[in-house]
């Protein structure tokens, strides 16, 4: 018995080397993408990537390496503060000299951090070069003032125009909380349904005979309907522009089916969690052979909906495949931590609890480290190396400091649990109370990392152009 617990730290430093061995792969500097074309590429900006600018620009320059041929484009983007907003810029225009183009800055670009997407195509429209450049705005530009009363001499500021549309637009549509809440209340509930159905078809087939794991179900399954209700109403009211309450109205879902994949998926994740009282209210479902495959796919398939919310990028493709493997990671790691927490330790109990817990800890390892695995390499697709000069970047820092705590307390967990339940064949009160402590606070750090995770989907990340594809 003593070489078991001897070897368990052995198998975890391994699985810890391996995460930082390919963090480390995945974070090493990648070729430029106009390495990739061969051709020109940017010598110098202004402003310039990491700049701190005292306020907005009036215009902004690009100078290229070496000439740019007249049937050549060069096309730029801004985007500005938390979430990203386009900001509005003029043509560029190439100067006498052949290498240096002026964008000017129609717009005062807003206090805070901002990123420019640039992008040289050739004369078939195929990219040459592209890059992105961050920088910050350290205040806003004062707009010029207009004398209001020759007798009084008051000067009244000028109203920006953003500020006009925004206050006649403010009736409609819904704000990025009501998304984000939505969002995070059915991913949180959407994952534990998951994580619950795989670990009661993989190591707990006596759960469902206990009433306590019905009633856990048919609770989370509340709470993920109306979570997913709310994040569909708000992306309604995002689309189309209406009320929240208006964006309540099921026949008005339907347009989400305009709106791309994310509204698409969306609405689909909403049918699989209804279809998910089937298992709630009867989870014997799930060991059922007749039943059993249809009552996995329900919450697997809800689960998976969440690897479409975000469709941009390099390699969209592959960014789905990673997403859906982490997805599956996350929801058995932390739908089985609130499971064991909740249901398997709610009070003492026979073999098959302790059996249950023991065997959690086991695949939890497994899949808290493929989490951390495909989570790098789905950031190192999106951000590359500009982390700290961009808002995106600086989030997903807070994120993997949460992410970190998790580890460190799942890690600790499961080494004291594997060493207090080797040898026993119950669970006792005493035990099942400490326990469930343990994975409470591992939980709640998880829903944390999942609130910064919904947060991440509201910002541009640096390597996702805003320019427009050409047709």
């Amino acid at each position: 018995m003593g070489g078991r617990r001897s070897l368990r730290p052995a198998v975890i430093a391994r699985l810890l080397g391996a995460v930082a061995v390919v963090a480390l792969l995945l974070v090493s500097p990648a070729a430029p993408a106009s390495a990739q074309s061969g051709s020109n590429d940017l010598a110098a900006s202004s402003p310039s990537d990491g700049a701190t600018l005292g306020t907005s620009p009036a215009f902004m320059t690009f100078a290229f390496q070496q000439p740019v041929d007249a049937d050549e484009s060069f096309t730029v983007a801004v985007g500005c503060g938390v979430p990203a907003q386009p900001q509005s810029t003029g043509i560029p225009q190439l100067a006498d000299d052949d290498v240096t183009f002026t964008v000017e800055v129609l717009a005062p670009f807003p206090k805070g951090a901002c990123t420019i997407t640039w992008l040289l195509r050739d004369d078939l429209n195929q990219p040459i070069a592209t890059d992105l450049i961050a920088f910050s705005v350290a205040a806003d530009t004062v707009a010029a003032g207009v004398v209001a009363d020759d007798a009084s001499n008051i000067t009244v500021p000028a109203v920006p125009v953003a500020s006009l549309e925004s206050e006649t637009n403010a009736t409609g549509g819904s704000n990025g909380g009501a998304v984000w809440l939505g969002r995070l209340i059915s991913g949180v509930a959407v994952l534990i349904l998951f994580g619950s159905a795989v670990m009661i078809a993989l190591i707990w087939p006596e759960g469902p005979l206990y009433t306590v794991t019905q009633r856990f179900m048919i609770t989370i399954w509340t709470v993920a309907l109306v979570g997913t209700v709310l994040y569909v109403a708000a992306l309604t009211a995002d689309f189309t522009e209406n009320s929240f309450g208006a964006a309540l109205s099921p026949f008005s879902w339907l347009d989400l089916f305009n709106s791309g994949w994310p509204g698409r998926a969306a609405v689909l994740r909403l049918v699989l969690v209804g279809g998910g009282l089937w298992i709630a209210v009867y989870p014997e479902r799930i060991n059922e052979p007749g039943s059993q495959a249809l009552a996995v796919a329900l919450p697997t398939g809800a689960a998976a909906t969440m690897a479409f919310s975000r469709l941009d990028g390099e390699l969209v493709a592959l960014g789905i495949l990673i997403d859906l493997i982490h997805i599956a990671s996350v929801g058995i790691w932390f739908g089985g931590a609130v499971l064991v927490g909740r249901v398997v330790l709610a009070g003492p109990g026979p073999a098959d609890l302790v059996k249950a817990t023991r065997n959690y800890t086991q695949i939890a390892t497994t899949a808290l480290v493929v989490a951390v695995i495909s989570g790098v390499a789905q950031t190192y697709r999106l951000v590359g190396g500009a982390v700290l000069n961009s808002s995106y970047g600086r989030v997903l820092v807070v994120k993997s400091i949460a992410v970190i705590a998790m580890a460190f307390v799942a890690i600790g967990a499961r080494s004291v649990i594997n060493a207090k339940l080797a040898r026993r064949e119950t669970m006792s009160a005493a035990h099942a109370e400490r326990f469930r402590r343990t994975f409470g606070t591992e939980a709640l750090i998880g829903v944390v990392v999942l609130a910064f995770s919904g947060w991440l989907l509201s910002l541009n990340p640096p390597k996702v152009s805003l320019i427009p594809e050409m047709t």
